[in-house]
């Protein structure tokens, strides 16, 4: 019986509160991460049926380590099944990406720190730089069953629908109706 009570109290204490966080911390997504010359936007998913009281971006540091910004509380709840935007002034402008975002909130006495991980940065209107956007290359040509068709004699096959797959994984069904 002191077995189970000690078992059940220590499950309780220690164990229980680290898988909540761990399952809360799974419920936040990072959605994008914008910079300007001097500003930093983080949008927050809160996928979670639950408000996440007192959020915050706490800390985002870059692949040396080095803290680009340090946030404040300055919202007092985000409510389930929202994107927030957080905006805070940069640190510094030169980093080295990818980014650890710390994002933090209050649930049932305590903080919860969510570390989140970013590998790309979306270049805001302030900046001189540009995205480069590639077009996807086309792999190969299959009918509707499935078959392979070769690229020579697609213009030759009127009127029957071909799934084009491209190397970043999209498909297109085109028909084609004339030479």
């Amino acid at each position: 019986m002191k077995k189970a009570l000690i078992i059940l109290l220590v499950s309780m204490f220690i164990i229980a509160p680290k898988l909540l966080k761990s399952q809360v911390c799974s419920e936040i997504l990072l959605s994008e991460v914008l910079l300007s010359d001097s500003t930093i936007e983080v949008m927050i998913n809160n996928l979670s049926y639950d408000q996440l009281n007192y959020p915050f971006v706490e800390l985002v540091t870059d692949a040396n380590g080095d803290t680009i910004q340090m946030g404040n509380m300055n919202l007092f709840v985000q409510f389930g099944g929202t994107i927030q935007s957080y905006y805070y002034p940069l640190l510094q402008s030169n980093f080295v990406e990818p980014l650890t975002i710390y994002f933090s909130y209050w649930l049932k006495g305590d903080f919860v720190v969510c570390e989140l991980e970013y590998g790309t940065v979306s270049i805001g209107y302030d900046s001189h730089m540009q995205n480069i956007i590639r077009e996807p290359e086309l792999v190969r040509v299959v009918d509707l069953l499935g078959r392979e068709v070769e690229f020579s004699s697609v213009s030759s096959r009127l009127m029957q629908p071909l799934i084009y797959i491209y190397d970043d994984g999209s498909r297109v069904k085109k028909i084609a109706a004339c030479k």
